[in-house]
């Protein structure tokens, strides 16, 4: 699997890696598999590892990246919990909006463009770059 034109460990590396960064349990009270897909991709494109955000006061940071200390609040993968397709009626407007929900100064906004068709990403990126500005955003493709 290419992220950001990295190669990721091999599949049942990076498949045990995403499990681990699914553990939501000390938040929702489940583990919730495309955040940990999503982590495990900021990993490979990064270099850098992530551990899950404990701190249930401050429910906008997902996770903190054990070599800046960057608090960082994850979008994406745009699909269900379990990975499913999103229903049709969902789109870039809408995914857009949760991604400017969750913005916050100080912490770094991380969007996986996962499941997204080339021009999805371009939509999504439009709408985020014309209200964030260019730099709000890293996007992991």
């Amino acid at each position: 699997m290419k992220v950001g034109g990295k190669t990721a460990p091999d599949s049942e590396e990076f498949f045990n890696r995403a499990l681990v960064l699914s553990d939501n349990t000390h938040e929702s009270g489940k583990h919730i598999l495309r955040e940990g897909i999503g982590g495990a991709r900021y990993e490979v494109d990064t270099g850098h590892k992530i551990r899950r955000n404990l701190d249930t006061t401050d429910k906008k940071v997902d996770f903190i990246d054990s070599v800046t200390g960057e608090r960082i609040q994850l979008k994406g993968p745009f699909t269900k919990d379990n990975m499913e397709p999103l229903p049709s009626f969902q789109g870039p407007e809408q995914w857009a909006k949760s991604v400017k929900d969750g913005y916050r100064p100080g912490v770094k906004m991380v969007v996986d463009l996962f499941s997204l068709s080339l021009e999805q990403r371009r939509e999504v990126k439009a709408l985020l770059e014309k209200d964030l500005g260019e730099d709000a955003i890293k996007y992991l493709e």
